[in-house]
């Protein structure tokens, strides 16, 4: 049977990304509407007043942009604690976010950069190259480009069932395989997937370190009943947990009459 690769997002990067954007393009929200608003105070007319405007619209969007990550971010925690304790998910959210077409972040930092550089322009009469470059490089990915570079990176990301094993990638350097023929025990829960070694060790797969955990788990255990020998395949799709182990115990002997 073909390798089945399931993409993972994990939350990790996630968080990575809002702390970046609340780091950056947070405080450059901040700067544009103080700008904006200095420049209506100081009696702003024509180009400048229009220029302030769009400064003090463009940094508000900005906040409302982050505030909007910020919310869905809180939702996809309170999905991973309630996988923890077990509890039913909704993860409407996590898809939502990884199927949207446009990316409104990257869309609204191109704005706010081509208002920065409309502003060093108004106030030096030069433009800043750099802005110019970034403004055009987060157009093309608010339009499209996170879907390519996201279908790009997915091979980073994923777990790998085939005929030889499983495999689990959470990053670029970051590779975990174990073989079926090292795997004596397969433990599978609501939220959980567990290849035991037969050196002691294990490969775990927990729903809750992803944002599509769920989803990525009900396609895992499919795959796992078609491609795992005859021995393990009990851990498939029924979602009880489950314990299936390579030495099956012994029946007991009948009672005798």
């Amino acid at each position: 049977m073909d390798a089945v690769h399931v993409p993972l997002r994990p939350a990790r990067v996630r968080r990575a990304q809002l702390l970046h954007a609340l780091s950056t393009h947070g405080p450059a929200a901040a700067v544009l509407v103080g700008a904006g608003l200095r420049r209506l105070d100081g009696g702003a007319r024509g180009t400048a007043l229009a220029l302030a405007v769009a400064e003090v619209l463009v940094g508000l969007w900005q906040g409302v942009v982050l505030a909007r990550e910020l919310r869905e971010s809180s939702h996809l925690e309170r999905a991973a604690r309630a996988a923890r304790r077990g509890d039913a998910i909704d993860h409407a959210t996590a898809d939502a976010h990884g199927a949207r077409r446009l990316h409104l972040g990257a869309l609204t930092t191109a704005v706010l950069l081509a208002v920065e550089t409309w502003h060093h322009w108004h106030d030096t009469g030069h433009v800043t190259r750099p802005w110019v470059l970034g403004a055009l490089a987060f157009l093309a990915l608010g339009l499209g480009g996170h879907r390519w570079i996201a279908t790009r990176t997915t091979r980073l990301r994923r777990l790998t069932l085939d005929a030889q094993g499983v495999e689990l990638r959470t990053g670029p350097l970051v590779r975990r395989r174990v073989a079926w023929r090292d795997v004596v025990r397969v433990d599978a829960s609501p939220t959980r997937l567990r290849f035991e070694r037969t050196d002691g060790g294990a490969l775990v797969f927990d729903a809750a370190d992803y944002d599509d955990g769920l989803a990525a788990l009900r396609r895992a255990r499919a795959a796992l009943a078609h491609t795992a020998p005859e021995r393990l395949r009990a851990a498939g799709p029924d979602p009880r947990p489950t314990a299936v182990s390579a030495e099956a115990p012994a029946s007991p002997d009948p009672p005798s009459s």
